[in-house]
C-alpha cells in the first residue's frame, strides 16, 4: 500500500521530470567534451533524447526503473505499475521500430552505465555514420599511383587503349581526391567548432 496520500502521490509524481534527466545532462555534456556534439535535445515525435539528423542518429537515455531495464528494473507488485511500465517498455519497441524503418540508427543507453561506457558507445554509432577519412586518403593515393603508372605507359607506348585506360584513371583519382577533401575538410570543421 502506498505511504502517501494521492494528492502527495500525485505532487511527487508531477515532480519528476521527464526532460533534462541527470543522466542525460551528464551524457550530453561528455558528448560535447569528447568532440561529437552537433547533436540536437529531443528532436522528433516521438522525441530523441539526442540527435544527429544529418546523420539519422537516435540516441535515447533510458532510466532503469521507468524503461524497466533487464538488470536492474524492478517492477512493483502493484497492477497500475505493472501496466504502466509495460506500457512504456512496448512505446520504446515501438519507437525504436519506427524509426529504424524511416532509416535511422537507434543507440537506446541504460543510465545504469557509466557516463564513459555511454560516450564510447555513441562515439561508435556516431563514427559508424561516415567514411574513415583514412582509408578513402588511401583510396586517393592508390587511385594516383594508377594514374601516374597510366600515365608514363601511355607516353611510351602512344597507342589509344593506354591512354583511354590513363583517362579512367585520371577521373577515378579527381573522384577519390574530392570525396577525401571533403570529408577532410568536415572533419577539421568539426573540430575546430568542437562538434
Amino acid at each position: 500500500m502506498d505511504n502517501l496520500s494521492p494528492e502527495q502521490r500525485s505532487r511527487v509524481m508531477r515532480s519528476i521530470g521527464s526532460k533534462d534527466t541527470a543522466p542525460e545532462v551528464a551524457l550530453r555534456r561528455a558528448l560535447v567534451a569528447a568532440g561529437l556534439g552537433g547533436f540536437r535535445k529531443y528532436w522528433g515525435r516521438p522525441s530523441v533524447d539526442v540527435a544527429w539528423p544529418g546523420r539519422k542518429l537516435a540516441v535515447f537515455v533510458d532510466s532503469c526503473f521507468w524503461h524497466v531495464c533487464p538488470e536492474h528494473g524492478k517492477v512493483p507488485d502493484i497492477a497500475f505499475w505493472q501496466a504502466k511500465l509495460r506500457r512504456n517498455a512496448e512505446r520504446d519497441v515501438e519507437t525504436t521500430a519506427r524509426y529504424r524503418a524511416a532509416g535511422w540508427s537507434v543507440v537506446r543507453l541504460w543510465t545504469h552505465l557509466s557516463v564513459e561506457e555511454m560516450v564510447e558507445t555513441v562515439r561508435e554509432a556516431h563514427h559508424a555514420m561516415r567514411p574513415d577519412v583514412d582509408v578513402l586518403r588511401e583510396d586517393m593515393n592508390a587511385a594516383r599511383r594508377r594514374m601516374n603508372a597510366g600515365g608514363r605507359r601511355a607516353e611510351e607506348t602512344g597507342t589509344r587503349r593506354d591512354h583511354d585506360e590513363y583517362m579512367g584513371a585520371v577521373a577515378v583519382y579527381y573522384k577519390a581526391k574530392d570525396l577525401w577533401n571533403y570529408w577532410r575538410r568536415k572533419a577539421a570543421v568539426e573540430q575546430c567548432e568542437g562538434v
